[in-house]
């Protein structure tokens, strides 16, 4: 029991968890940005920037985001 007890101690909280997520995002977000000029970058960019719209908007209008490629199938 102490052994879970030490393992449990040594996992990172949630917010600790999310705090690094959002910083990765960022970082991403930032490369994906720098490099939209550069050619083969231009449709991740637009891809992205189009989640991050719908996020934004839905965000703004208190909804919830979904899926909308979720009953699409994969190519």
């Amino acid at each position: 029991r102490v052994d879970k007890e030490s393992e449990l101690k040594q996992l990172d909280t949630a917010s600790e968890a999310r705090g690094r997520m959002e910083d990765a995002l960022k970082d991403y977000l930032s490369l994906v940005t720098a490099m939209r000029t550069v050619d083969g970058w231009q449709d991740l960019y637009a891809d992205i920037e189009e989640v991050v719209k719908t996020i934004k908007r839905a965000i703004r209008s208190g909804k919830e985001v979904e899926d909308e490629d979720k009953d699409k199938p994969k190519a």
